[in-house]
């Protein structure tokens, strides 16, 4: 099943949109459990829409703009070594973001730092942990 997946402000957990194409529900929260804590989707796509962007920056409030659309599999996943972990902050950057490498010198002056942008992914495992006492949304990709 194609959904669309979001970090839920208010209930601390990812929202499931049903996002089949000609389903009568499309964009409507899942029947059968629409919050979960974890989620592992297959042929991933990063979605940020840009008048929702614009608006975040405008009002300085955050809005559901940007998600992760794929296929649902399952709540059952393992994490291998070759996932790296994917954000998304408005402020910052208009699109899903991986880590920053580590800083490269050249002649002593130190080159400017630019994280990978994620546009697709193969995979990508969504899960709630905890991060010195507090529930963390951790979003981990595969290319």
């Amino acid at each position: 099943m194609r959904v669309r997946v979001y970090w839920n402000l208010h209930k601390d957990c990812y929202s499931l949109l049903n996002w089949e194409p000609r389903d009568p529900n499309k964009g409507r929260l899942l029947k059968d459990f629409p919050h979960r804590n974890s989620v592992e989707l297959h042929d991933v796509k990063f979605v940020v829409q840009p008048g929702g962007h614009a608006r975040v920056l405008r009002e300085k409030r955050k809005n559901v703009h940007a998600y992760l659309e794929g296929e649902l599999v399952s709540e059952d996943f393992s994490i291998s070594p070759g996932y790296r972990p994917v954000s998304y902050n408005p402020y910052r950057s208009n699109k899903f973001e991986g880590p920053l490498p580590m800083q490269t010198f050249v002649e002593g002056q130190r080159q400017p730092r630019r994280a990978p942008v994620w546009e697709h992914a193969s995979r990508v495992v969504c899960m709630r942990m905890m991060k010195q006492g507090r529930p963390t949304a951790r979003m981990m990709a595969a290319k």
